[in-house]
């Protein structure tokens, strides 16, 4: 018998566990290598919430102030795609929220700031109150 045997489940009874229903697929990252990001990135979180679509943020990048940023998803040839949030499991934090684009990872255009460049990034992740709407 398993020692799992004896650990009470969600009704207090030990040795009863049953499944609480299915168990949300995970989020693959594959963002491909390209100029903007020269080393790409492979990732995999495990979702706990379902995703949904963002066009507003606070973002503090490395360089540069932080702020409101537009966000968008880009695809292979630089083609803008719907950026995505969902919320993520953690293990830092309990949960985050993941942002996510397309092949080619998101843009940030600060709000506001048409000619300053877009920031490039894989993905993000964010606490749910930096998601504007």
């Amino acid at each position: 018998m398993s020692s799992d045997a004896s650990k009470p489940d969600a009704t207090g009874t030990p040795g009863t566990a049953r499944p609480t229903g299915k168990i949300a697929p995970p989020v693959d990252i594959f963002v491909e290598e390209h100029e903007a990001l020269p080393e790409g990135c492979e990732l995999r979180f495990a979702r706990v919430g379902l995703p949904r679509p963002v066009s507003h943020l606070r973002y503090e990048p490395l360089e540069g102030p932080g702020g409101v940023f537009r966000v968008e998803g880009r695809d292979a040839g630089d083609v803008v795609v719907r950026a995505h949030a969902v919320e993520v499991d953690d293990s830092s934090a309990g949960t985050s929220t993941l942002v996510y684009g397309g092949s080619w990872g998101l843009r940030l255009l600060r709000d506001g700031d048409d000619l300053a460049p877009p920031l490039a990034e894989p993905y993000l992740l964010l606490a749910a109150s930096e998601i504007l709407d």
